[in-house]
């Protein structure tokens, strides 16, 4: 009888530390998930701000050429490469 419920008892500690075990690493895989997530908004925030100025900035380029302005100084004035500026011609 003894050795039964030491056995019970063992068997319940394994139990235990398994159920300990798997509630860890759930909490850690949702924190990471969670902190991926937040990065990659921030990310994808980041590159959308930068898209959004490059689009404005090439159609202001196509504005001002439009006015007779040189490649060179929209170049320089919006901060725009040659080529990106003869692209949009």
């Amino acid at each position: 009888e003894d050795e039964r419920k030491a056995h019970e008892y063992y068997l319940q500690q394994v139990r235990d530390l398994q159920g300990s075990q798997k509630t860890a690493y759930g909490e850690g895989l949702d924190k990471g998930l969670q902190q991926g997530r937040a990065e990659g908004l921030q990310e994808g925030e980041k590159i959308g701000m930068e898209k959004g100025k490059l689009e404005a900035n090439l159609a202001t380029a196509k504005k001002l050429l439009v006015k007779g302005m040189s490649i060179a100084e929209i170049a320089e004035t919006l901060e725009l490469s040659e080529d990106e500026i003869r692209s949009i011609e």
